[in-house]
């Protein structure tokens, strides 16, 4: 599973395209081909934000940054997130990225909002 959707405004100083390698890159390396482990889930939450968030940051573009990741074992019933915001649609914005590795499903959702 791999997608990414972006709604809002548009990134000026960089592209959602970006921002999804950073996310997909942080989660491959949290999650690799481990199982699900419903006892380390809130840890790979933490880490795939901390890395993604660190990144992100250092690209030094006007936005606050915030994020959410939520974490799944595959059991073949499907996952979704929703997203809603009150917020300046010309400048602000968000990205969506799902990852999978056949055992774990990944949703990390990031928010920019220019400073």
């Amino acid at each position: 599973m791999a997608d990414e959707q972006v709604l809002g405004g548009a990134y000026s100083e960089h592209s959602a395209k970006e921002i999804d390698g950073i996310v997909r890159h942080a989660i491959d390396e949290v999650l690799g081909d481990r199982p699900y482990s419903l006892e380390l889930a809130d840890a790979w939450c933490d880490h795939i934000l901390d890395r993604s968030l660190r990144q992100i940051a250092a690209m030094g573009s006007p936005f606050k940054y915030m994020a959410t990741c939520v974490i799944s074992k595959q059991t073949g019933a499907v996952l979704d997130t929703a997203a809603t915001a009150f917020w300046d649609t010309q400048s602000d914005s968000l990205c969506c990225t799902r990852r999978g590795n056949g055992m774990v499903d990944c949703i990390v959702t990031v928010y920019a909002c220019r400073l």
